[in-house]
């Protein structure tokens, strides 16, 4: 009976929408409300006699601020790539602030070789500033002077009272730090101990007062469920609080000051006492000129940031503030600026002809207004905690501003071939004989997939790094299996750990002390799939140490080689805990308090799954592939992300493609939508149209929950059937060149998609576009995304043609209406490129390993063309230790192809040929082809031409992709 009532109540909750009641807004956050409420008085001011110039760093003294405000102190060092960091952190001889060490990658960063402070009347301040602009005397700033790398001219202006700085790239203002005056730093303070502690009382401490009703489980909703099936929250028990925290500091908060939010708070039953008092940074950054701001994802919003300042009257724009802090969203709403699963603090701002951006280095909770007013777009950022960490990044192009943030923060993790594949994955396969059905009907219906995976249901009662033994008796054997034809296995290892005394993983994390704490100095428990769980503590070097330690063939019993690992509820998720999450006075083993690491969570736990899957081989020589929901600034570089748990509905795909673009352009490219939603079924449309946009989004997964239909592509029926396979044979088909776009973003922090502006930064008509997008520059795609539609509205940018990849059509310039049936995709290939392609059907990508290639050459007005093509081995790390890979050229000029060898490559031996070069805009049919191979022997060689579509196809020409070669048209 009880039982039944969990199933009831847990089917009663899936109809559910998002219970907005279980997250807070900006006016049920004190620091927020502070910031947001009223003017920042605090008016800050720098000592120019505190100033010092070293190699490329300004340091000096910031004085001001509230009354009783310690001194702060000011750093600017300039970097070789352009970039500007402005540092400020307290100078009063207490602890400093915590701050990550695993974010920045401060080994790499590297001085500009030639900063200098200059005076106004400096040759170089007018190449730098523009011949116009209006610069602050000698007497009221210093002005410092660098070039980029990339031999860019750029100008710092340090104002001393008020403290501001703005910064010039290239003749043009580009961004303004602290304009208009919202620079806030408060000091640590706080409450008398007796208030404290009846401000906790008065508040409560957690949970929801109860009158005996026994809880069965929590919800991922946050909802508990009762044994007697009712919902009523009223009458709840109250599971097992978390922990509070205890107070430390020297200064105590006036009364009116703790009303003001700086002492304890409530929300939902749950208090914060805030035992260090206000802590928060805040300050304003403007983007003189720029008319779009993008970026601060993770938010189910339009790709183009909506204004939300008070008083802002742009259509559409949102009365909250976009909220950054980690979370479990139960069925989450779109078109809102709630937090979502993932935080990256780095904002892009685009207008004619320039691009800006700023990183904003903080994984406290932040809120971020957005405003449009001129002269140009601005926002205003407000942390609860840490350090002000801003990086400028001056552009002044799109694709400078991703070298310059990546140089920061690393660019994304090459991934594994089979990565790049198509993944099959639901909640859940429920056993090995499930596992080999599903598998078996792929191979029945030749439908390419690369690895299967397996959600929480294939674990021992949730205990992770185990199995059912019931249902999986001999996991290794069934990875075995699959992997004999070439495809993976995933397996789901959150970060909660089932309180269970008999098991290994807790009892050694127990004995070890892994586990974060609670205020009162224990483990913290909190609720979540297993059951009472505590969480480890990621933060800590030695516990990601262990943790990679379990990924061992040894220590988890089971696993294989071909096992790679999905990192959900990592947020972290706790169902019982204050909006689904962590007590932010939780703390970690370093003593630091929840709230100052809450959103590097997610990253720290991929980060130890990644070291742990490399440390399977002795020498690490293996690339990790690991998928996790929760995200920050750095997640790049340790693999996957999704965007969370969709629904099958037209505006959940329509979402996607603004929040996957969101999330590429702030520097994190690998990353998917589960493909048909993961709640509730999709129709036969809805399946056809997912496939088709998904194929062509960096990572390609279809998921589905517990609670919804069977979905394997073989389920619609033969003619769905056949559609969605030929959707994922195009995709594999494509793998050469998506692997190339990885290798360029791996290499130079340019995204694998992007919205259409990145190419085309003075076309006003991309700078809001979000339903097309760019693979890498070449392939341009707009899916199909409402219900019905036979026909899409597309926009060609540019001055040159683009092709239909599928019926080589090709198409001018501007605005178009073209068919869209059932079996089309909108695709587009980009006058002026060279697309590879492995166009024959394999059922995996690891059969397509000694395929020849395919080259696609449209001719743009010139008659010219280039692309480029990567090869390694898809799996080790020795196209970085030994520089085992190919890069090859293709140029087309002349009635030529050629193909050479890219600056950077060295020795890797591979047979595949190229089978065919097909040419569209020759003009005429050749007279005769020549190929000429990489021992310089030129052969006559047969080709087609079609007059209709003046498509030249050379079939067989004889030459090998990895090594130089051409084909000469007479």
């Amino acid at each position: 009976a009880l039982f039944a009532a969990l199933l009831a109540a847990l089917a009663a909750q899936s109809a559910l929408a998002v219970d907005r009641s279980k997250f807070r807004t900006c006016q049920d956050t004190g620091f927020c409300r502070r910031h947001r409420s009223k003017a920042v008085e605090a008016k800050w001011a720098l000592d120019p006699k505190s100033l010092s110039f070293a190699g490329a760093t300004l340091s000096g003294r910031l004085d001001g601020g509230e009354a009783g405000a310690p001194p702060l102190s000011l750093t600017v060092r300039l970097l070789d790539t352009g970039a500007a960091r402005i540092r400020v952190v307290e100078n009063d001889g207490r602890a400093p602030r915590w701050e990550s060490p695993d974010v920045v990658l401060e080994d790499a960063l590297r001085d500009s070789s030639d900063a200098a402070q200059v005076r106004a009347d400096d040759a170089v301040v007018r190449a730098a500033a523009g011949e116009t602009t209006s610069l602050p005397a000698d007497s009221d700033a210093t002005l410092l002077h660098w070039t980029s790398a990339s031999g860019r001219r750029q100008l710092a202006a340090v104002r001393f009272a008020p403290f501001s700085v703005d910064v010039y790239s290239e003749g043009k203002h580009v961004v303004a730090v602290n304009s208009q005056g919202n620079f806030y730093f408060e000091h640590r303070r706080v409450q008398n101990e007796a208030a404290a502690e009846a401000a906790s009382a008065a508040l409560g401490s957690g949970g929801s007062a109860g009158s005996g009703r026994r809880i069965l489980d929590w919800g991922e909703d946050g909802k508990p469920i009762y044994a007697d099936g009712d919902d009523d929250a009223a009458s709840a028990e109250a599971a097992p609080a978390e922990g509070q925290g205890d107070a430390s500091g020297t200064q105590l908060l006036s009364n009116s000051e703790s009303e003001e939010g700086m002492g304890a708070e409530s929300f939902g039953g749950h208090t914060d006492n805030r035992p260090h008092g206000p802590t928060s940074v805040g300050v304003d950054t403007a983007f003189p000129g720029s008319t779009h701001v993008y970026g601060i994802p993770e938010h189910a919003d339009t790709l183009a940031l909506r204004a939300t300042a008070p008083g802002s009257s742009e259509a559409g724009a949102h009365s909250e503030p976009y909220r950054l802090y980690n979370l479990d969203v139960f069925e989450y709403e779109l078109h809102n600026p709630m937090a979502l699963y993932g935080s990256i603090p780095v904002m892009i701002a685009h207008g004619q002809g320039r691009t800006a951006g700023v990183f904003w280095n903080n994984p406290s909770e932040t809120f971020v207004d957005v405003a449009k007013a001129s002269p140009g777009a601005s926002a205003r950022w407000m942390s609860e905690s840490g350090v002000f960490d801003l990086t400028v990044m001056p552009g002044p192009s799109a694709r400078e501003v991703f070298r310059q943030y990546t140089a920061m923060t690393g660019t994304q993790a090459m991934p594994p071939r089979f990565a790049l594949g198509y993944h099959q994955c639901r909640w859940n396969y429920k056993d090995e004989a499930d596992v080999a059905a599903v598998d078996a009907k792929f191979e029945e219906h030749s439908f390419p997939y690369d690895v299967l995976w397996l959600d929480i249901e294939h674990t021992d009662g949730k205990r992770y790094f185990s199995w059912d033994k019931a249902l999986f008796p001999e996991p290794a054997a069934m990875q075995n299996r699959l992997a004999e034809r070439g495809r993976k296995m995933v397996t789901i290892v959150d970060p909660h750990i089932k309180r269970d005394s008999s098991w290994r993983i807790h009892t050694e994390a127990t004995d070890k002390g892994l586990y974060i704490k609670s205020k009162d100095g224990g483990d913290f428990e909190g609720w979540c799939w297993p059951g009472s769980s505590s969480y480890l503590d990621f933060t800590a070097p030695h516990v990601r140490d262990w943790w990679a330690q379990q990924f061992s063939l040894q220590n988890y019993q089971g696993s294989t080689g071909s096992l790679y690992t999905w990192n959900d509820m990592n947020e972290p998720s706790v169902f019982n805990g204050p909006e689904v999450s962590m007590h932010k006075e939780s703390k970690s083993l370093g003593g630091v308090e929840h709230r100052e690491w809450h959103n590097l969570y997610g990253l720290y736990q991929q980060m130890a799954t990644a070291r742990g899957q490399e440390l399977r081989v002795a020498d690490g020589n293996t690339r990790p592939f690991v998928l996790s929901r929760a995200f920050f600034a750095g997640s790049q570089r340790y693999g996957a992300i999704w965007t969370g748990d969709n629904a099958a509905h037209w505006d959940h795909l329509r979402i996607a493609a603004p929040m996957l673009m969101s999330i590429s352009l702030s520097g994190l490219s690998f990353a998917g939508a589960d493909v048909g939603g993961f709640f509730e079924n999709p129709d036969t449309e809805l399946m056809i149209r997912w496939y088709q946009a998904g194929a062509f989004q960096p990572f390609f997964r279809a998921h589905a929950h517990i609670d919804t239909k069977r979905r394997e592509p073989w389920l619609f029926g033969d003619e769905v059937l056949a559609n969605l396979r030929s959707t994922v044979r195009t995709r594999y088909a494509l793998l050469p060149f998506w692997y190339t776009q990885f290798y360029h973003t791996h290499a130079s922090g340019e995204p694998v998609i992007a919205p259409l502006w990145v190419d085309y930064p003075t076309d006003e008509t991309t700078f809001a576009m979000e339903t097309q997008w760019l693979i890498g520059s070449d392939l341009m795609v707009r899916p199909v995304v409402d219900a019905g539609a036979t026909t899409a509205d597309v926009y060609f940018p540019g001055t040159e043609q683009w092709l239909d990849v599928a019926s080589m059509e090709r198409l001018a310039p501007g605005r178009a209406t073209v068919a869209a049936p059932l079996d089309k995709i909108p695709v587009y290939q980009r006058a002026g490129s060279v697309v590879p392609r492995q166009v024959r059907p394999r059922r995996c990508s690891a059969l397509m390993a000694n395929d020849p290639f395919t080259l696609t050459v449209f001719l743009d007005s010139a008659g010219k063309a280039s692309g480029d093509l990567y090869l390694d081995d898809g799996i080790s790390y020795d196209f970085q230790r030994s520089k085992s890979f190919r890069l090859r050229r293709f140029d087309f000029e002349g009635r030529v192809l050629k193909s050479s060898l890219a600056a950077g490559s060295k020795a890797f031996a591979v047979a595949n040929s190229i089978e065919r070069i097909v040419v569209v805009g020759l003009g005429a049919a050749p007279a005769k082809a020549f190929a000429t191979n990489q021992d310089g022997a030129e052969t006559e060689v047969d080709f087609a031409y079609d007059a209709s579509k003046d498509v030249v196809t050379v079939r067989k020409p004889g030459v090998k992709a990895a090594y130089d070669f051409s084909v000469r048209f007479e």
